[in-house]
């Protein structure tokens, strides 16, 4: 159960900051639905929705975004393992 818990308020948590960043910014919601795929899902599933609903213009963005946000996050991710981890 407690991984329900986090897995819900993490989708909660994305889906909230999605709609501010898709306010402040003034995206359409294609715009914010294919970068919400590329957060969570990454470069080939976002590519494969924009594909799919007809949003071709958004495939390479969606790709060089997702990309972009794996290689932020293993980065980080590694680091912070590093410093967690102790000596």
């Amino acid at each position: 159960m407690p991984a329900f818990a986090l897995a819900g308020t993490a989708l909660a948590v994305h889906a909230v900051g999605l709609a501010a960043a898709a306010r402040l910014a003034g995206w359409s919601r294609d715009d914010a639905l294919v970068a919400s795929n590329a957060c969570i899902g990454g470069p080939s599933t976002a590519a494969a929705f924009a594909q799919a609903a007809g949003l071709e213009s958004r495939v390479l963005p969606a790709v060089a975004f997702g990309t972009a946000g794996y290689a932020a996050g293993t980065g980080l991710g590694v680091s912070l393992y590093g410093a967690l981890r102790g000596p």
